[in-house]
C-alpha cells in the first residue's frame, strides 16, 4: 500500500511540475512575442502634417484655437525660424514642430496624447518640442523678440481703461490672449530701461 501511494505521489509530484514548466513557457512566450511581433500604433488616416495642412489651409479660427495664434503669425514665424536656420527634418516638417510646440503649449497635454494626434513617437514629439524651445528661448530670436517689461513703464491703456482688465491685471505684466508662461527674470533684467 505504501508503494502504491509512493507511485501516486510522484505521478502528482510530476504532474504539478509539467504544469508549472508550461505556465512559466507560455508566460515567457507572451512577454518575447511582445519585442517580436510588433503591432503599429500610429495608424491613423490623418497625419500630423495632414492635420497641419488642414489647420492651415481650413477656417482661420481653427487654427486659432488649436495652436493659440492666427495663420499670419503662425507663418511669420515659422518664416523667421528658417531665416534663423532652424529646419525640418526629413520626417517632420518646420510647419509640424512649431504646430507641436504650441499645441502643446495650449493644451499642455503630455507628449503622449500629443503624439497620438500628431501620429509620431514620444521621442520624436519631445525632439520637436525642444527644437522650437530652444530656438525661441535663444539668441538672436530672443533677443528680437522678447523685451522684458521693467517696473517704470506705465501700464498699457488698453488695460487701464478697460473695466473688464482693471483692477483684476493691474499688476499682470505678459499676455493678455489667454497665454500665460511661468517666467522669472532676474531682478537686474526687470529693471533695465
Amino acid at each position: 500500500m505504501s508503494s502504491t501511494l509512493t507511485v501516486q505521489q510522484r505521478q502528482m509530484a510530476t504532474a504539478a511540475a509539467l504544469f508549472v514548466v508550461n505556465t512559466v513557457a507560455f508566460a515567457a512566450h507572451l512577454y518575447a512575442a511582445s519585442f517580436y511581433i510588433k503591432t503599429p500604433y500610429h495608424t491613423s488616416a490623418l497625419t500630423g502634417a495632414g492635420w497641419v495642412h488642414e489647420l492651415m489651409t481650413g477656417h482661420p479660427d481653427r487654427i486659432k484655437m488649436e495652436l493659440g495664434m492666427h495663420l499670419h503669425v503662425f507663418c511669420a514665424l515659422v518664416d523667421e525660424l528658417r531665416g534663423i536656420g532652424i529646419h525640418g527634418t526629413y520626417f517632420v516638417t518646420l510647419e509640424e514642430q512649431v504646430a507641436i510646440f504650441f499645441y502643446t503649449c495650449v493644451t499642455g497635454l503630455s507628449i503622449w496624447h500629443v503624439g497620438e494626434r500628431f501620429q509620431h513617437a514620444n521621442a520624436t514629439i519631445s525632439r520637436c518640442f525642444l527644437t522650437v524651445l530652444f530656438a525661441v528661448s535663444s539668441p538672436p530670436f530672443y533677443d528680437r523678440y522678447v523685451k522684458l517689461l521693467t517696473t517704470i513703464q506705465p501700464v498699457p491703456s488698453h488695460i487701464l481703461n478697460n473695466p473688464k482688465f482693471f483692477p483684476f491685471f493691474s499688476g499682470a505684466i505678459g499676455a493678455m490672449d489667454g497665454s500665460h508662461f511661468n517666467c522669472c527674470p532676474s531682478a537686474q533684467e526687470r529693471h533695465l530701461a
